[in-house]
């Protein structure tokens, strides 16, 4: 389980930074892992955690590695790994016992902002 948004805007940005080649690649690839630290510090900050011994969903969310499609378009996944995701997915949504406590999408909602931000940032940097 983890999050997705798309981002919309950048275009000139990526269209610049695709030409500088494998420099342009780099701080594409930067620029996502920016993006994607205020968003999973979100996430972080409030998802519910048990009193229970054991690891933690809280604990356990992570930045992936950047992955490109086959149509070239990049992104990267934020979110608890296989280890928890089964029990961050009753969070997110609920149970027929459990009310929903949500975390990842106030997450991307609350932070994207500052995600763009940081992505801007870092991409700019990048072509000065």
């Amino acid at each position: 389980m983890s999050a997705s948004f798309d981002v919309t805007g950048f275009e000139d940005f990526v269209a610049r930074l695709q030409q500088m080649g494998r420099k342009g690649n780099t701080a594409l690839n930067q620029a996502l892992r920016a993006g994607a630290e205020p968003i999973a510090d979100a996430m972080r900050e409030n998802v519910n955690v048990s009193s229970r011994n054991e690891v933690h969903v809280r604990d356990d969310i992570t930045i992936g590695r950047v992955q490109t499609n086959q149509d070239g378009i990049k992104s990267i996944s934020i979110g608890p790994s296989a280890k928890t995701a089964w029990r961050a997915k009753f969070l997110e949504f609920g149970t027929s016992k459990m009310t929903a406590k949500p975390f990842i999408q106030p997450a991307i909602d609350d932070e994207r902002g500052e995600a763009f931000e940081k992505m801007a940032d870092v991409m700019r940097g990048a072509l000065d």
